[in-house]
């Protein structure tokens, strides 16, 4: 959002520098996570950074099981 309005109400105050020189290169490694609900693991997500020849391509997959209408009351 700070971008956003900094390159709005300041055009050109902003140097664009390819992403990978910002920051770490485990960034672009994929990324597992646990999810979990009340300590409980319910799934996992992975998220992946690809860079493209025009920008870079984020991918997230979150899988997790969860019980629904339980309880047995109408």
């Amino acid at each position: 959002m700070t971008m956003l309005i900094v390159k709005h109400y300041f055009p050109g105050s902003l140097k664009i520098v390819p992403y990978k020189t910002v920051v770490s290169n485990e960034l672009f490694e994929e990324q597992w996570m646990g999810a979990y609900l009340n300590g409980e693991k319910i799934g996992y997500s992975c998220r992946k950074i690809t860079e493209l020849d025009d920008g870079y391509r984020v991918s997230e997959t979150l899988k997790v099981r969860l019980k629904l209408m339980a309880g047995g009351r109408p």
